[in-house]
């Protein structure tokens, strides 16, 4: 007997089953997922429905273990699957037997009708000649309406299966039909007429279709939607789908175990891993090495179901349970008690021979070989024998298609002996092999054989089923063993036959029933009943075999004949179905009961019999057609013999004469005109005045100028003459067409405006076009598509043309890098002058570190703040877990403020850092002052007399180097106190005040130590904070340090006083006395104050400067006229800006209050015109608009 599951495994499983801890809500364990994690985040940027969805879906899964939430993923619409990403490299193969390379024992035709257990009421359909997927969630999540699947092809060669693919395609079915074999499932490889609910496809393909687009856009092996086997919309969520190109070499056993799991998945299971691996991958070696077939299968021989029977296990869920709750279990085959034992089919020479999926395809030999449906099944068997050696074996599932080194059953077996009374005697089994033998020598009797599964030192029985089949030799019970006789009665009722056995054996027992009926149908039951498709003649067959092998065979011929109306004719020969065949009166064929007409009668005697005269009395009977119709040869419905109008239509006769129209010289009942006389007598058939005619039917023309009186324009006058030719007759016309007063096309008999100011831009009534309806007609219009009559500003430039310039600038925060540790958070601000707005600028650099020691992870967190116009304060945002943010703020902004903390537990031990790209803004109606022409804004310039586009500022003093003439002499100063202690809560702090323009301040502290060990109340942690005071007397925070010796302070630029504070980091209330020393202070006091104004002419407020400068024309084509009153003496030159603040012409007055300027070479647009005094100060700005 094999051996116990080991101690310690027993424990686990023990300490697995006693935890009744209730269990987290699957949906919590997502908000319990670290910052970042892959799955948390699809599942938080659901849209809300979807959310729900998805929720509602992980809620209803059985505990799911935390480390699936790796292969777990969720689509758009909420739904849960698994991309599985097992490896199947086959770098762990465990088999120690040498396994023959295969050869193709199934036919090309035979692969596609494969069936485990056919009649089932659930199938599972394995799909390997690809698939064209349409209205499936894979095309959803795919973005792809249609997908072409491609065949299952391990050569190459996706148009055919070679011999060693369909061998292979065999052993995948034969080897998922064995994990499924306790189940109510057919496993089948011929596509099932339809899916459903119950119907599923598992799709053995490549992970892109035959147009390259990925068929899922995960490198995994396979995918599955979880838990939706039975679902009415289950279809959609079909097919399961397996990559045979991610699983490692591709072969069978790796597809076969990827294939059952994947189907797994679609019957509610999660993985079988460990508290270290999302997938266990068994343990053992030889042929009992174990792994669970929803963990990763692929290197051992032994696969189950499992319950969370192994060490380390993150996962009790009963598989076979909630498999069987979806599919059902196997109707038991083999009776479990010895009363009712099957008898073992054994031949005349004692032999107990046994087919197997790989040699009997149809399984037409049921004998010797069951199912173990669960771990309590036992089959009885019983056989007779004259005594000697008997050698019996069961061998599991892997007898067929064993020629890779992994067997991927499922049962291991244990065979008990029992003799004639029941009486135990013995039980075989092996703990290095799943097969069971018996060689035992007996006496002559009968015997009982008991197969049941069982466990062993790698696992327990809860998994240990599945198919078995029995093999051996035995002595026979007699020499003398007479064959069975084989008869049989057959009672047939239509198409349908009841065929009752009565064979017997004279010496033994019928053990098993082979019937053939003919039709290519079959039945192993005793006393079968058959319903054959069709009327005909077949032979039956019957093959019956005793229990010790011997057969006899017995043929009948039956005749089906389903005959509804019971006249003696077959239905499937039958003319009239519900009446008598038999009578024919008019011998056509056709019985009497169908027959519509009678064959003999002629009635109108034109040799053409009734039944197929068309015409039964016809007028003509000498001259009718083949059909018996008379003949019409001018088609005009009228039968040649009758016609009066050969040729033409006798059937029209409108003025009802007698004589048809065609033959008719004239219809009196036309008139044409509709003047009251005929056609025959009217003078004027067409006459356009009807109503005013003489007696002959001609039209009245009083004024005798050839136009009738109903047509008269002018009467009493000559309508021929019409000399500006616009249809009304001179005697009568009061406007001469010929003549337009303003030239645009459009005559002043019809013009509405006679003198129009743009005679090429009017409409068809001669008016000026006005497209933007201001009144102002669109050749004279300023502002197109806008209202030329409002001019706020009196600047000559409508208001809907005035267009706001704000002018690009740059600058830059007082720190482009920025670092934290510690505590709290570090800032750094940049101020934009007045009127600045849209500001935009990047914040790079981020990182975080949310693994590994508690103490040692952080996650950098940014958060941006901002003034507006109106001096409000505003949060922009907090941002982390990303590279880069791209910040813009619309509209005027004051001032803006990034702060840098760990968002992570708020206090870093580590320096944080991040970079600030430089700001850029715009200034609304600002000038871009450049004095020295170095590019940079005066009112940005360290130098703004003196060209120097690095801006080098060695100092920081805001003076650039190149008009820096300060000098910073060298200094030191102590604290006043250098040894700093501290004990008990909050902290202690040392102040150091410099003298005015102190800067570049250096120091150290030294001493920091800590003791975090020994009792808690003896623990602490020294830690210092370092702030200062700018010269502006803005208080900045230098950092916070611990944990090291000592920290050098280096504060560059102006510095008013430096603070250094000592606290207890450990729990902010120090017990003992703790201490750091300061050393020196050194620094530099400058001869020269710092530059801290920054005015420029843009802070200049306009509104308080006289208009004075007058533009004309404006908008201006060619050149622009600028007159000035001021002192001609006084102006120095005029500039002229885009609105983008780029100088584009610039020009001397040359003492003149008139100043003329050309503007050929300047684009179309709008700019500014800025005049300047000597000095070049400005003293004015207008806006020109510019159209050539």
């Amino acid at each position: 007997m094999k051996k116990s599951l080991l101690s310690g495994l027993i424990c686990a499983f023990i300490l697995a089953f006693t935890n009744v801890n209730a269990q987290n809500p699957n949906s919590q364990k997502v908000n319990d997922l670290p910052p970042g994690h892959r799955f948390k985040s699809a599942f938080n940027s659901l849209p809300p429905q979807a959310k729900a969805k998805a929720q509602k879906w992980l809620d209803a899964l059985d505990d799911v273990p935390e480390e699936d939430f790796e292969y777990l993923d969720v689509d758009q619409d909420g739904s849960i699957l698994y991309a599985d990403s097992f490896s199947a490299d086959h770098s762990e193969i465990v088999s120690e037997e040498s396994i023959s390379p295969a050869t193709q024992s199934i036919s090309a035709s035979e692969i596609f009708k494969l069936h485990s257990k056919p009649g089932a009421s659930r199938v599972v359909y394995i799909d390997f000649d690809g698939e064209v997927l349409t209205n499936t969630a894979w095309n959803a999540s795919a973005g792809v309406s249609t997908l072409y699947a491609r065949p299952y092809d391990s050569n190459g060669n996706d148009s055919s299966f070679d011999s060693t693919e369909i061998t292979d395609m065999a052993s995948i079915w034969h080897r998922m039909a064995e994990d499924y074999a306790p189940f109510d499932v057919d496993i089948t490889t011929e596509e099932p007429a339809r899916f459903g609910p119950n119907v599923a496809r598992v799709l053995i393909t490549n992970r892109t279709d035959a147009n390259n687009k990925l068929v899922y856009a995960n490198a995994a092996g396979g995918v599955a939607y979880v838990n939706v086997w039975g679902n009415s919309n289950y279809e959609y969520y079909q097919p399961a789908l397996v990559f045979y190109n991610h699983l490692g070499n591709g072969n069978a056993h790796s597809i076969a175990e990827a294939a059952s799991h994947e189907l797994g998945h679609n019957l509610s299971l999660s993985h079988d891993g460990t508290s270290t691996s999302g997938y266990y991958t068994g343990h053992g070696t030889g042929a009992t090495s174990w792994a669970p077939i929803m963990g990763a299968g692929y290197y051992r021989n032994v696969t189950q179901w499992s319950n969370g029977n192994y060490a380390d296990s993150n996962n009790s869920q009963q598989d076979i349970v909630e498999i069987g709750k979806r599919l059902g279990f196997t109707a038991d085959d083999h009776a479990d008690s010895i009363s009712s034992a099957t008898a073992l089919v054994v031949s005349s020479d004692g032999s107990i021979t046994v087919t197997h999926p790989e040699n009997d395809i149809t399984n037409e030999n049921t004998g010797n070989k069951g199912v173990m449906g669960n771990s309590t099944d036992k089959d009885y068997f019983y056989f007779d024998t004259s005594g000697g050696n008997v050698s019996i074996t069961a061998t599991p599932s892997y007898i067929a298609y064993n020629y890779e080194s992994n067997r991927g059953s499922n049962l291991d077996i244990r065979l008990t002996l029992y003799n004639s009374s029941g009486s135990l005697v013995g039980t075989f089994s092996s703990s290095t092999e799943t097969t069971a033998t018996i060689s035992k020598t007996l006496n002559a009797g009968r015997y009982y054989l008991s197969v049941e599964g069982e466990g062993s030192s790698n696992y327990n029985t809860y998994g240990s089923q599945g198919q078995y089949f029995i093999s051996g030799n035995i002595p026979a019970a007699s020499n003398n063993n007479t064959a069975p006789s084989a008869s049989f009665t057959s009672s047939i009722n239509g198409r349908t036959g009841l065929f009752t056995d009565e064979s017997t054996d004279s010496d033994g027992s019928i053990a098993t029933y082979n019937w053939d009926f003919g039709d290519g149908s079959s039945s192993t039951s005793a006393n079968p009943t058959h319903t054959y498709p069709a009327d005909a003649e077949y032979t039956v067959n019957l093959t019956v075999t005793d229990n010790l092998g011997l057969t006899n065979s017995t043929s009948k011929n039956i005749t089906t004949c389903l005959d509804s109306d019971n006249d003696g004719v077959c239905d499937s020969s039958d003319i009239c179905p519900g009446g008598d065949d038999s009578l024919d009166s008019d011998e056509d064929g056709i019985p009497d009961y169908c027959d519509s007409c009678d064959n003999r009668v002629d009635t109108d005697g034109d040799g053409v019999k009734d039944c197929d005269d068309q015409e039964i009395n016809s007028p003509c009977p000498n001259k009718v057609d083949s059909n018996g119709i008379s003949i019409d040869t001018d088609g005009d419905g009228v039968a040649d013999c009758l016609d009066v109008c050969q040729g033409g239509n006798d059937t029209a006769d409108s003025d009802n004469d007698g004589i048809p129209d065609f033959c008719d010289d004239c219809n009196e009942l036309i008139d044409t005109d509709r003047d009251g006389l005929n056609d025959c007598i009217d003078q004027e058939i067409n006459s356009p005045c009807a109503y005013e005619v003489d007696a002959n039917g001609v039209s009245l023309d009083d004024d005798n100028d050839g136009v009738a009186n109903c047509l008269d324009i002018c009467p009493g006058g000559d309508d021929s003459l019409d000399t500006d030719g616009d249809g009304i007759p001179d005697f009568c016309d009061m406007c001469n067409e010929l003549i337009d007063t303003d030239g645009d096309g459009v005559s002043d008999c019809t013009d509405q405006e006679i003198n129009s100011p743009c005679p090429n831009q009017v409409d068809n009534n001669g008016v000026s076009l006005d497209s933007d309806k201001d009144g102002v007609p669109n050749c004279q219009d300023i502002c197109p598509n806008g209202n030329d009559n409002l001019d706020s500003d009196g600047d000559g430039i409508p208001d809907d043309c005035e267009v706001e310039e704000c002018v690009a600038f740059t600058t830059n925060f007082e720190s482009s890098t920025l670092t934290h540790s510690g505590s709290g958070s570090t800032s750094t601000s940049v101020n934009v002058p007045t009127n600045g707005k849209n500001v935009s600028f990047t914040i790079l650099g981020f990182d975080q570190k949310t693994n590994g020691k508690p103490d040692s992870r952080y996650s950098e967190e940014v958060t941006v703040t901002y003034v507006d116009a109106a001096g409000s304060p505003h949060d922009y945002g907090v941002f982390s877990g990303t590279s880069n943010v791209l910040v813009n703020l619309d509209g005027n902004v004051q001032s803006v403020t990034v702060s840098l903390a760990d968002g992570y537990d708020g206090n870093s031990s580590v320096s944080l850092e991040i970079n600030l790209s430089s700001v850029e803004f715009c200034l609304i109606d600002g000038i871009c002052t450049d004095t020295d022409g170095d590019g940079i804004c005066d009112f940005e310039d360290n130098c703004p007399t003196t060209s120097n586009t690095d801006q080098a500022d060695s100092d920081g003093d805001g003076i650039g180097d190149v008009c820096d003439n300060a000098i910073c002499t060298s200094n030191s100063i102590a604290f006043a106190e250098s040894s700093l202690e501290h004990s008990g809560m909050g902290s202690s702090s040392a102040r150091l005040t410099l003298p005015t323009n102190s800067r570049d301040v250096s120091f150290t502290v030294s001493g920091l130590d800590e003791y975090t060990s020994g009792k808690p109340t003896e623990r602490y942690i020294e830690e210092i904070t370092v702030t200062y005071t700018d010269i502006a007397g803005n208080p900045q925070t230098y950092g916070t340090f611990s944990r090291t010796n000592s920290v050098n302070i280096s504060i560059p630029g102006y510095v008013t006083s430096v603070t250094v504070s000592l606290t207890d980091a450990y729990n902010s209330n120090s017990s003992t006395q703790i201490a750091v020393a300061i050393s020196g202070v050194d620094f530099c006091v400058e001869s020269a104050s710092p530059n801290l104004d920054g005015a420029s002419v843009l802070d200049t407020d306009m509104s308080t400067v006289d208009k004075t400068i007058r533009l004309y024309p404006n908008p201006a084509g060619n050149e622009v006229h600028i007159l000035s009153e001021y002192e001609p003496e006084n102006l120095g030159r005029i500039d002229i800006f885009n609105i983008q603040g780029r100088l584009i012409l610039s020009k001397v007055t040359n003492g003149s209050n008139k100043t003329t300027v050309g503007l050929n070479r300047i684009a179309d647009g709008l700019y500014l015109v800025v005049v300047k005094d000597k000095n070049g100060f400005i003293l004015e700005s207008k806006k020109l608009a510019i159209k050539h």
